[in-house]
């Protein structure tokens, strides 16, 4: 076919299609009833933290402890010598809500030790800005059933930690927290 012969004929085509297109505008055809096939999702209820009393662990540090408060266990995984000093405690949690546990759920943990007087003297804890790489707080929400791993480093020595209370949420290990 030569070129013109198709120029015409697409035009035509063209004109067809609007015709056709025209009279589908001019008749009026029912609307059809309009439903939705999208599954209905339920909301489930946010996060909220329990008031509690404080559980203390000051027998078996090697056994996860389970926080009430927070419907969370938390084990001490070990504790060991930090690349850049101190010393760095390393945590398992595990969120046993039906929902995430947020990114905030919970405060920072404090470190305290014990001086040969019995007298608890607070440690600061190290920032990433001061220990590269660390990984000391939930950076997401942390889903119903799963479990990460978490580093706080403070500025104490290794040694020192003999007599210590740690606490995040509502647990405080008692005790001495270095491990075999």
């Amino acid at each position: 076919m030569r070129p013109a012969a198709r120029i015409v004929a697409a035009a035509l085509a063209a004109v067809t299609l609007a015709a056709c297109s025209r009279d589908d505008a001019d008749t009026s055809a029912p609307e059809p009833e309009t439903t939705s096939s999208a599954p209905v999702v339920e909301e489930k209820t946010p996060f909220t933290p329990k008031q509690v009393e404080p559980v203390l662990v000051d027998q078996d540090l090697n056994d996860p402890a389970h926080d009430p408060g927070l419907n969370v266990d938390w084990e001490i995984m070990s504790v060991n010598y930090g690349n850049y000093g101190g010393s760095v405690i390393h945590l398992l949690i595990t969120n046993r809500n039906d929902v995430p546990l947020p990114a905030d759920a919970f405060t920072a943990p404090t470190l305290a030790i014990s001086d040969y007087s019995g007298n608890l003297t607070q440690i600061q804890r190290m920032t990433e800005d001061q220990y590269p790489g660390l990984v000391s707080a939930l950076d997401l929400p942390l889903g119903p059933g799963a479990s990460t791993n978490l580093a706080y480093a403070f500025q104490t020595s290794y040694g020192a930690l003999y007599n210590a209370e740690f606490k995040i949420g509502n647990v405080i290990f008692k005790g001495s927290l270095p491990r075999n």
